[in-house]
């Protein structure tokens, strides 16, 4: 109903029917709701198996959990909470949470994404969903989540997480006749109806090539147009980052920094780990100081049937000293440029922060409709949910940078 292995999904994912209804666990009252423990690996094995993994095994999970253990940055060496529904001693529910630290303007505190919210599909309707959301709810200080549909919008505020709103997208288009002729209209969402009327327009009159052209170059001068000039910056791939320059980095950033989670050595290079070849570095140096960052998602990991074999990947981050502007612009610039190189046909960003929505406009970013809501919750006060442009998000936020 939020987050699943994938990025955004609207609702629940698809999952074999596993042969029982909830009206037939409510008559036997054997539902329990806990939190998973080494003992439960086997099952949650054999449910992802279901619904995610067939390849999961009770040792795939417990490796899992080690690992996530070792990189927990909200608790460090606990693996992160997990919440399971059980019936019959098997799993028909899971929750669990991407621990973070997020940054409230003079310091840092332990966070949790909700992530995961699944339930077996012939056990919908009834209260489980409710019941492993209150559990983790019940537990976490501070929690986040992000959801699509509106049943997952309404089960969050139910439970006290203010609804902050829609996070903008947006979009660059690289090669964009192939996407007029390629992307499904019926199933995208964000493109507003004038604009899929048009589209519709162009293939029925065979024109998608010249208002590609037109539209490309438009976007390339406008692009270049608010780039500048780089001056004493110098950009280029940051294939091998150091942790030292990113924590200083960090250092220089957080004191004007909203809220948003800690963009330390630590998270960056856990998140986006160059050596998976998944991530490409770009970065911006000023007087031999790292003053810009961008992440991008190489293209082509995921097939999207809405796409029409369309290549579009993902600006997972864009971090720039506020001083320097340019010098986001510049690792944006190189973005472009790498994701061109690469055969994308289009970048997409997600950003909730003024100062990054205005900088991927100037750059030529085109905006899109926005789905998901970001909803957060803090008993404790230490942050307050605040407002939605308080945040910096980004679309590798909690992985979303996994899907279109």
């Amino acid at each position: 109903m939020a987050w699943w292995p994938g990025g955004w999904a609207d609702g629940f994912k698809t999952c074999p029917d596993p042969g029982t209804d909830h009206q037939a666990m409510t008559a036997t009252r054997t539902l329990v709701i806990a939190k998973a423990a080494e003992e439960h690996a086997d099952a949650i094995a054999e449910f992802f198996r279901q619904v995610w993994n067939p390849e999961a095994s009770g040792e795939s999970v417990r490796a899992a959990w080690k690992r996530g253990a070792t990189e927990n940055l909200a608790d460090p060496g606990v693996p992160a909470p997990t919440w399971i529904a059980i019936h019959e001693r098997r799993v028909i529910g899971y929750v669990t949470t991407l621990p973070v630290r997020v940054w409230n303007g003079s310091g840092e505190v332990p966070t949790y994404w909700i992530k995961g919210l699944m339930v077996l599909p012939a056990f919908r309707g009834g209260p489980i969903g409710h019941g492993l959301l209150k559990a983790a709810t019940r537990e976490l200080s501070r929690a986040g989540g992000f959801a699509v549909a509106q049943p997952a919008q309404r089960l969050f505020t139910a439970l006290g997480y203010q609804d902050l709103g829609v996070i903008p997208n947006w979009i660059f288009p690289l090669r964009t006749a192939r996407l007029l002729r390629a992307i499904d209209l019926e199933t995208v969402r964000g493109l507003s109806p004038r604009l899929a009327k048009l589209v519709r327009g162009l293939r029925v009159t065979r024109t998608t090539g010249l208002a590609g052209i037109v539209a490309d170059t438009l976007v390339r001068s406008r692009s270049l147009l608010h780039q500048g000039s780089g001056g004493s910056i110098s950009t280029g791939p940051y294939s091998h980052p150091d942790r030292a320059e990113l924590d200083d980095f960090w250092a220089l950033l957080k004191p004007t920094w909203p809220l948003g989670v800690v963009r330390d050595a630590r998270y960056l290079m856990q998140r986006y780990d160059p050596a998976t070849g998944k991530n490409l570095w770009i970065g911006a140096w000023k007087d031999a100081r790292l003053a810009g960052l961008a992440i991008l998602r190489r293209p082509g990991e995921t097939e999207d049937p809405r796409l029409g074999g369309a290549k579009l990947t993902a600006v997972s981050e864009v971090l720039h000293l506020p001083h320097l502007r340019v010098a986001g612009a510049q690792v944006l610039a190189g973005v472009i440029a790498t994701a061109r190189q690469l055969g994308a046909d289009a970048l997409l960003a997600s950003a909730s922060a003024p100062a990054l929505r205005g900088l991927l406009a100037r750059q030529g970013f085109v905006s899109l409709a926005g789905n998901v809501h970001f909803l957060f919750r803090s008993s404790t006060g230490s942050p307050a949910a605040g407002k939605l442009d308080e945040w910096w998000l980004t679309r590798g936020d909690g992985g979303a940078d996994d899907a279109f």
